[in-house]
């Protein structure tokens, strides 16, 4: 009896010890995980709504923090959420302490600096998300091998590599590193990742091929690598019996360097609902299997090499919503078939040499159409009758072809959804002198654009014009044949910023309400039969970048706002200057027939900041001893650029975004240490002494030489000498040129890689 009553009591006394002790570990364990999260806390910058200021405190339980779960069982904190919050701060090491951590979600703030290493220490975690914030550095390759982890979001930050990372996580499933700024060859422990089914690489930069290894990811359904350095051919596994990948949805290499032809395997994978494999270098023609993907949406190959006719069997893609072609070699006629396909809502086939009438049998066949781009081509007959019927229409681009016959009087009545409208370049006319159809254009709400440059429409512009869209902002009628009057009523137009109605037949004054549209930037009205004065009025025009009046019978003074230093003059004459620094801020744009000669013999620094340069004759540029030389532009148009003389120039710099000159003339700066271009696209088909003829840039000291321009296309890329140069960097998107000639450096010829 004695024994019994002995053994309750050390039972009852073990169970007390023990609850005991379990409450205190748990304590002891809560504490570790709100000590890491007070971490978090301390690290915080930037707290807009002061959540965690107010919130995470000692006072509250761990468990009741905004953002933070624990779980039933252990209570311990097993998901941090703090998402979407305009937090700013860094990550502590600390947060590796939280070892029944299963999602941590940090995405949508302004996190910077590194990722902890101590974050492997979570062998629970499951699922990463720090997407859209700051983060750089390296990413920890211990992270790669958790092994339960599934997910990983790492888009939009700054990071930029992934240090021996060995072997793919077991159980990965998700991966996007996109919007970051990884380089090299694609990881290769991606490839060990046997059960990811989603991998996301876009916008990086990324070089290499695409290995073959990615055919044996069998549960792979997006892959998406845009916006890389990809090349090479793209391997012929993909979708292969052999490899069982018939599971891939969304396939997106767009905007890479990748060559040959598309793989017939391809046209195998019958899940694709996405093929995006525009902005290579692809070529051949699109094979009749394409049909055989009876479930695509979007269909993107724009930007290849691709020759031949347009297949037929794309017309049986039932449920094909884009299809984009654009900017390839692809020859006939655009098949009847591709015009009765219900769903499609994008229709992309402008700049090809499609040939040919459209059918006019079609009627009904594209109600959803809402984007209908078919323009530069040789497109040939009337306007196209079924384009009436597209209610949903919201693009209309069939500029540059050969259509002709008149503009549908009531083409407005039906397109009420238009928001831009282009059909400028061909032979079209009005079947009323009033130019009826800009009238029924009224009933387009949201019309923001009409070109209809270079058609001889032979009318003149109705009172109506006024009564277009409230966000109406471009008209482009240049060489149009138009007659009569400015009419008044344009200038109800409030958010016009672009108008050009040049080598017409206007008549009249130039009204002197223009000067009411506040927004104006863009003002040609050359070549036509203007008369009177110009209106003081147009000195309200404080947003105005481009005025055009020349080839008129203007008269009278230049309002005194339009003073001939910011630009506004046929002649210019001499300019000189000893002044320390020229910064002419205002100009934006100068167009004269003789700039003459600029001397500005002791600057120090010569800044432009214009938008648009546009001379016959640019002259002379002499500063001994300038220092800096900056121009700000846009577009610089000229055919004789003339002299660039700089000796002790140290650094000369260009932001432009178009250059087109015939010749460049000389550029010589002996001394230069630093030559950067920025700019868009450089077409200079004679260039000489870089200088464009032969494309010869001699610099004895030149330092760096860093081209930054998305397209190049020349005919003779010519020499290059820079004996002493250390660096030479090309970052470009596409560079066309038949012959490069010869690549000088002495010093460090086998780095110049970028150079193919």
């Amino acid at each position: 009896m004695e024994t019994n009553q002995s053994l309750r009591l050390f039972i009852v006394f073990f169970l007390l010890h023990s609850l005991t002790s379990s409450s205190s570990l748990a304590t002891k364990n809560i504490i570790t995980d709100e000590n890491a999260l007070l971490a978090l806390k301390a690290r915080i910058t930037h707290d807009p709504d002061t959540l965690l200021a107010k919130n995470w405190s000692m006072s509250i339980s761990v468990c009741n923090w905004i953002g933070v779960t624990c779980g039933v069982r252990h209570h311990r904190v097993t998901a941090l959420n703090i998402s979407y919050r305009g937090l700013t701060g860094t990550i502590p090491p600390q947060l590796g302490n939280l070892s029944f951590l299963a999602l941590l979600s940090i995405n949508d703030n302004n996190f910077y600096g590194s990722l902890p290493y101590e974050l492997a220490r979570l062998r629970r975690l499951k699922y990463i998300n720090f997407n859209n914030n700051q983060l750089s550095g390296n990413v920890p390759s211990s992270i790669f091998n958790i092994s339960s982890l599934q997910e990983l979001r790492l888009k939009h930050n700054r990071l930029s590599s992934m240090v021996n990372v060995s072997g793919g996580g077991p159980n990965l499933m998700s991966l996007d590193l996109s919007e970051n700024l990884f380089e090299g060859e694609l990881p290769s422990f991606i490839l060990e990742s046997k059960q990811l089914q989603f991998l996301n690489l876009s916008f990086n930069n990324f070089r290499g091929g695409i290995p073959k290894e990615i055919g044996n990811l069998t549960k792979l359904k997006t892959l998406s690598i845009r916006y890389n350095y990809l090349e090479g051919d793209l391997p012929h596994n993909m979708c292969s019996h052999h490899h069982h990948t018939s599971v891939l949805e969304k396939l997106q290499l767009s905007d890479n360097q990748i060559t040959g032809t598309i793989p017939h395997n391809l046209w195998r994978c019958g899940e694709l609902t996405v093929v995006s494999l525009s902005y290579n270098q692809f070529r051949g023609r699109i094979p009749r299997d394409i049909g055989n993907l009876t479930i695509v949406k979007g269909l993107f190959m724009g930007g290849n090499n691709l020759t031949g006719e347009i297949p037929f069997e794309i017309g049986n893609l039932p449920n094909l919503e884009q299809l984009g072609l654009e900017e390839n070699n692809l020859v006939g006629h655009i098949p009847a078939t591709v015009f009765n396909i219900s769903t499609l809502k994008w229709l992309l086939l402008n700049k090809n040499k499609l040939s040919g009438s459209l059918p006019s049998i079609i009627g009904f066949g594209l109600p959803n159409v809402e984007e209908l781009f078919l323009g530069f081509n040789n497109l040939t007959g009337k306007f196209p009758s079924f384009i009436t019927n597209a209610s949903k229409l919201q693009s209309l681009e069939i500029g540059h072809n050969s259509f002709s016959g008149f503009i549908p009087s009531t083409i407005g009545n039906s397109l009420t959804s238009l928001e831009f409208l282009n059909l400028g370049i061909n032979s079209f006319t009005s079947s009323t002198p009033e130019l009826s159809f800009i009238t029924s254009l009224t009933n387009c709400k949201n019309l923001r654009s009409l070109s209809l440059t270079d058609n001889p429409l032979n009318g003149f512009l109705p009172t109506s014009i006024g009564n277009l869209s409230i966000s109406f902002d471009s008209l482009y009628m240049v060489g149009c044949n138009i007659t009569g009057n400015i009419p008044q009523e344009i200038t109800s137009l409030k958010n016009l910023m672009t108008l050009a109605l040049s080598h017409n037949e206007l008549t009249g004054s130039v009204p002197v309400t223009l000067g009411n549209l506040q927004k104006l930037q863009g003002l040609y009205i050359q070549n036509n039969n203007l008369e009177g004065s110009i209106p003081d009025d147009l000195c309200h025009l404080n947003n105005l970048v481009d005025l055009y009046m020349q080839g008129n019978k203007l008269s009278g003074a230049i309002p005194a706002c339009f003073d001939i230093s910011w630009g506004l003059s046929s002649d210019f004459g001499d300019l000189g200057s000893k002044n320390e620094e020229i910064l002419v801020n205002r100009i934006r744009n100068l167009s004269c027939s003789e700039y003459v000669d600029f001397r500005a013999l002791i600057t120090e620094s010569f800044v432009l900041r214009l938008w648009r340069l546009s001379y016959s004759d640019y002259g002379d540029f002499r500063a001994p001893i300038m220092e800096t030389f900056v121009l700000h532009l846009w577009s610089l148009s000229c055919s004789n650029f003339g002299d660039f003389c700089a000796p002790i120039t140290e650094t000369f710099v260009l932001r432009f975004w178009c250059l087109l000159c015939s010749d460049f003339g000389d550029f010589r700066a002996p001394i230069l240490e630093t030559f950067v271009l920025r700019f868009g696209v450089f077409r200079a088909p004679i260039l000489e002494t870089f200088v464009l003829r032969k494309w010869r840039l001699s610099c004895s000291d030149l330092e760096t030489f860093v081209l930054w321009f998305w397209s190049v296309s020349c005919f003779d890329f010519g020499d290059f000498h820079a004996p002493n140069m250390e660096t030479f960097v090309l970052r470009f998107w596409s560079l066309s040129c038949s012959d490069y000639g010869d690549l000088k450096n002495k010093t460090q010829m086998a780095k110049n890689k970028m150079m193919k």
